[in-house]
C-alpha cells in the first residue's frame, strides 16, 4: 500500500513539473505562419541576393548603397535604385567610421567614377580618405574654415558675377542683332534668380516665421546690395575683387552713419527703375527710421559671419570652378567648426550654389545628365539652415545624376528645420538607415515603420488533487512589434536599412578598416598667407569720388566710362530709327519736313517738324509708326506740326 501511494505521488510530481514549469515555457511565444495581425519581417539573404546587385569589394563596377556583405567582406550587394538616403544616428552612433568612410572607399575604387561633395565638421573624413581619393585619380579640393591658410578659395558670389559678365557682354552688342538682345535679357534674368536664391539661403529661418516681414525685408536688402555692387562694377566704379560678401557687409555697416546714409540714398536716386538696386532698395531705405533699423538688425545678425577673418579670406576669391565636379572625378570637402553653428549657413549656401551650377552642366548635355555623376554626403544636415527648394531637389536630382546622403540625429531635428510637411517629403523620397537613437519619439517611429508580426500565444490552466487532475491549454493569435521601441533603443553595433523596395534589412555595422579597398592617408596641403582684405572693401565714403554735384544732372554723376557707354547706346538707338525715316519718305511725299534727334533720360528719340500737315496725313503717319515698338506724341506750333517718336521701352 505504501508503494502505491509512492507511485501516485511520483506521477503527480511529473505532471506538476510538466504543466506548471515546462509547458508554459515552451508555449510562451510561438510565431505562427499566419498574417492575421501583421506580416512584418526582415529580408532574407535569398531576397537580398535576388533584389540587389552583387559586386566584388575589390573591384566594384558601379557603386550603390551597401546592403549586405558576405562573412569574409569580399562580396557586397548594393542598392543602386534608391535615389537618396537619410541616415539616422545620434551622437556616438559611428556614422563616420561605419557609413561615410566605407562608402568613400567603395566610391573611390569603383570602375565608374563619381564625384563627391562631403561636409566634414571635424575634418575626420578628409584626414582618413583624401589620400585614397587622390591616389585613385581624383582631384581633391577643400573649403576649410578651420584651417583657412590651407583652404582653397571660393567667392560665393562668383556664379552671380560670371552670369552678370555674360549679360554685360551681350548688352554692349544687343542692338546689332535680336539674338544678342535676347541673350542679354536671359543672362540678366538668370543673374537676378541667382541673387534671389543666394539671399534666401542666407536670410531664411528654420521653419517659416510667424511674421516673415523682417526676414523677407532683410533678404530684399541683400538682393539690392548685391545688385548695386554689380551695377557699380558695370559702371567701372569698382573692380571684380571688391564684389564679395565681406565687402557688401562693410558697405552696409558704413551706410548706417547718418551722413553716409543720406549720401547713399541720394546716389541711389541716380539709378533707373528696372535696375536691381533701385527696385529692391527703394522701399527699404525709404522706410521709417525704426523699421529700417529693425530690418538692418536682422540683416546684420545673418551677415555677421562674414566679419570673421577666416571666412573673409576663404570667400575673397575663387580658385576653382564648381562645374568641375560634374565634368571630372573630384572630391570637395567642406570643413566647418561644428562647435559654432553660424558656420553651417555657409554649408547650405555652398550646397545650393553647387547644385544650381551642376544642373546647368547637366542641362547642357544631350541626355540632361552630368558627364560625371556626384554624391552629396551631408553630415549634420539638420544643423544647417534650410536648403531652398529641397522638395524639388530630392524629386529631380537623381535624373540629372546627383545622389544625396542626409545625416540627421532624429526625426524631430529634421522637422524643426523644414517643418513636418517638407520633412516628410524628404523622407518619402529617400531610403532610411537607422543606426542609433536616445529619444523615445524616434525609437517609436522606427518601431512603427518596421510594423507588426503575428504571434501565437498559448496559456495553460490546471487543477490537481490527490485523486484527480484537470488540465486545459488554449491558444490565441496576437500582434507584436517586429521590434519594440525599447528593443530599438537597445541595439548596439547593428543597423536597420529601409530601402525603397523590399523588406527592411537588419545587419551588423562594419568598421571601415575591415574593408580591403580602404587605403589610409591624408594629402599634404600648401600653407598660404592670410591677408588683410581691407583694401578690397567698397564703402559709402568711396562714392563721393563719383558724385560731382549734389544737384547736378544725372549725366554729371557718372564716370567717364559710363558717359561713353551712354553715348554709344544713344548712337545705336538713333540708328534704329532709320526704318521710321523710310516710313516718313513714303507717307510725307511732297511735304516739307525736318528730322532731328534728341534725348530724354538717356534714351534717344526722334523729332520731326512738318509744315502745313493736315489731320488725314498725320493719322497715316501714326498708323504706320505707332506700334509695339514705338510711341508717338504730337503738338502744333503756328503752322508747324511737331511729331516725337519714342521707344515704348523708355516709358
Amino acid at each position: 500500500m505504501n508503494l502505491t501511494y509512492i507511485l501516485i505521488l511520483v506521477v503527480l510530481g511529473i505532471f506538476l513539473l510538466v504543466f506548471v514549469y515546462i509547458e508554459p515555457m515552451l508555449a510562451k511565444h510561438k510565431i505562427k505562419n499566419s498574417n492575421e495581425y501583421g506580416s512584418a519581417r526582415f529580408s532574407t539573404f535569398k531576397e537580398v541576393q535576388k533584389i540587389f546587385d552583387k559586386e566584388n569589394v575589390g573591384h566594384i563596377k558601379n557603386v550603390g548603397f551597401p546592403i549586405w556583405f558576405d562573412k569574409n567582406l569580399k562580396t557586397v550587394w548594393m542598392d543602386k535604385e534608391t535615389p537618396h538616403w537619410v541616415y539616422l544616428g545620434s551622437t556616438g552612433s559611428g556614422k563616420s567610421v561605419t557609413q561615410v568612410i566605407p562608402y568613400c572607399s567603395f566610391l573611390s575604387s569603383a570602375e565608374t567614377k563619381r564625384s563627391a561633395f562631403i561636409t566634414d565638421p571635424k575634418g575626420e573624413i578628409f584626414a582618413t580618405t583624401s589620400k585614397m581619393f587622390q591616389d585613385r585619380g581624383y582631384e581633391v579640393i577643400t573649403i576649410d574654415f578651420r584651417n583657412p591658410e590651407k583652404s582653397n578659395k571660393l567667392n560665393i558670389l562668383e556664379p552671380i558675377i560670371k552670369e552678370y559678365e555674360e549679360y554685360m557682354y551681350y548688352d554692349k552688342i544687343k542692338d546689332t542683332d535680336i539674338s544678342f538682345n535676347n541673350m542679354a535679357i536671359s543672362h540678366l534674368a538668370e543673374t537676378n534668380r541667382l541673387i534671389t536664391s543666394l539671399s534666401e539661403m542666407i536670410m531664411k529661418e528654420k521653419v517659416e516665421a510667424k511674421d516673415p516681414f523682417w526676414n523677407n525685408s532683410a533678404r530684399q536688402l541683400l538682393e539690392g546690395l548685391i545688385g548695386f555692387f554689380l551695377e557699380e562694377y558695370k559702371l567701372g566704379n569698382i573692380n571684380r575683387e571688391q564684389i564679395t560678401m565681406t565687402s557688401i557687409r562693410k558697405f552696409q555697416n558704413s551706410s548706417m552713419a547718418e551722413k553716409n546714409f543720406a549720401k547713399f540714398k541720394e546716389y541711389l536716386e541716380t539709378r533707373e527703375y528696372g535696375t536691381k538696386s533701385k527696385d529692391s532698395l527703394t522701399s527699404i531705405i525709404t522706410a521709417s527710421e525704426n523699421t529700417y533699423k529693425s530690418i538692418t538688425s536682422v540683416w546684420g545678425s545673418k551677415m555677421s559671419l562674414f566679419d570673421d577673418v577666416n571666412v573673409a579670406n576663404v570667400t575673397s576669391i575663387s580658385d576653382f570652378d564648381f562645374g568641375i565636379l560634374g565634368k571630372k572625378p573630384t572630391v570637395l570637402y567642406v570643413i566647418v567648426p561644428d562647435e559654432d553653428k553660424t558656420y553651417f549657413t555657409l554649408v547650405t549656401v555652398i550646397v545650393g550654389l553647387l547644385y544650381r551650377e551642376l544642373v546647368k552642366v547637366a542641362n547642357s548635355m544631350e541626355d540632361k545628365k552630368l558627364p560625371v555623376q556626384i554624391d552629396f554626403i551631408l553630415d549634420e544636415f539638420a544643423n544647417c539652415p534650410p536648403l531652398s527648394d529641397i522638395e524639388a531637389i530630392v524629386s529631380v536630382a537623381r535624373s540629372r545624376g546627383m545622389r544625396f546622403h542626409f545625416f540627421i540625429q532624429s526625426f524631430a531635428q529634421l522637422d524643426n528645420v523644414y517643418g513636418k510637411d517638407v520633412a516628410q517629403i524628404i523622407l518619402d523620397n529617400c531610403g532610411l538607415v537607422y543606426l542609433k537613437t536616445n529619444t523615445q519619439e524616434t525609437a517609436e517611429a522606427i518601431s512603427k515603420r518596421l510594423g507588426k508580426r503575428t504571434i501565437e500565444q498559448s496559456s495553460v490552466s490546471q487543477s490537481i488533487s490527490l485523486t484527480n487532475y484537470n488540465g486545459n491549454k488554449s491558444t490565441s493569435l496576437m500582434a507584436r512589434d517586429l521590434l519594440t521601441p525599447e528593443e530599438v533603443k537597445q541595439l548596439h553595433y547593428k543597423m536597420i536599412i529601409f530601402p525603397i523596395i523590399g523588406f527592411p534589412i537588419f545587419r551588423d555595422t562594419i568598421l571601415y578598416k575591415k574593408f580591403s579597398c580602404y587605403k589610409k592617408g591624408m594629402i599634404d596641403r600648401t600653407i598660404n598667407s592670410l591677408k588683410d582684405l581691407s583694401y578690397t572693401y567698397f564703402t559709402v565714403e568711396n562714392i563721393k569720388y563719383e558724385i560731382k554735384n549734389k544737384r547736378g544732372r544725372f549725366r554729371d554723376r557718372l564716370t567717364k566710362e559710363n558717359q561713353q557707354m551712354i553715348e554709344e547706346k544713344l548712337e545705336n538707338e538713333r540708328n534704329l530709327f532709320k526704318e521710321v525715316e523710310e516710313i516718313l519718305k513714303e507717307v510725307l511725299t511732297n511735304k516739307e519736313y525736318k528730322v532731328d534727334y534728341d534725348e530724354c533720360n538717356n534714351r534717344a528719340f526722334m523729332k520731326i517738324n512738318v509744315d502745313n500737315l493736315d489731320n488725314g496725313t498725320l493719322i497715316k503717319v501714326k498708323n504706320k509708326i505707332d506700334n509695339e515698338k514705338y510711341h508717338i506724341e504730337n503738338s502744333k506750333q503756328d503752322n508747324t506740326t511737331i511729331i516725337e517718336v519714342h521707344f515704348k521701352s523708355a516709358f
